[in-house]
């Protein structure tokens, strides 16, 4: 899958983001992205190659852009590390 993809991809998952939901958790974990949920906070283990990035997320969104700027914090997450 290349980076237009995966962005896509993100994109349809994250759509109309309020909170993590089942369908969401079940999405990314298609895509090799582990999510593991706290009380207040979901933290996602995104993989790339030998290395693995964290990312903490709050349970709830705070408006409607937040599914978007969680797609794009993942997207640079795997750039730099494309880079590295």
């Amino acid at each position: 899958m290349d980076t237009k993809e995966k962005r896509m991809k993100l994109k349809s998952i994250f759509k109309g983001y309020k909170r993590m939901t089942p369908k969401i958790e079940r999405g990314l974990k298609q895509m090799g992205i582990n999510v593991v949920r706290q009380r207040k906070h979901v933290i996602l283990n995104i993989p790339n190659g030998n290395e693995s990035g964290v990312m903490v997320l709050s349970t709830t969104g705070g408006d409607d852009r937040t599914g978007l700027n969680i797609v794009s914090t993942i997207m640079n997450e795997l750039a730099q590390r494309d880079c590295q």
